[in-house]
């Protein structure tokens, strides 16, 4: 689902200030993986995440054994793979080699 132009903006916006929720928005949410899945099917995960504040907690999104394999994976990684970007407030790491191509 497209998302427009006030809603890319909202998006940027929240990456910027990830309190602004606390001015109007809901959330943070929480929702199982079955919810989880099913809203993302239904309206886009951009759509889901602007309606709920640019937040979302999701229990169980993955069964157990893919979460747990998944989690192993990327631990053994080691840290010079890792791309950190964001500043003194926040900060997020991610990794785009082929190490883990199997969990994608």
């Amino acid at each position: 689902k497209a998302l427009g132009e006030d809603g890319a903006d909202r998006l940027l916006e929240l990456a910027r200030d990830p309190y602004s929720h606390l001015l109007g928005f809901p959330g943070p949410v929480r929702m199982n993986g079955t919810e989880f899945w099913q809203a993302v099917r239904s309206k886009g995960i951009s759509e889901l995440l602007l309606e709920h504040g640019g937040f979302l907690q999701v229990l169980d999104a993955f069964p157990s054994d893919e979460a747990v394999h998944a989690l192993k994976s990327l631990s053994e990684l080691k840290q010079d793979d890792w791309i950190v970007s964001g500043n003194e407030d926040f900060r997020f790491a991610a990794y785009y080699g082929s190490q883990v191509d199997e969990i994608k």
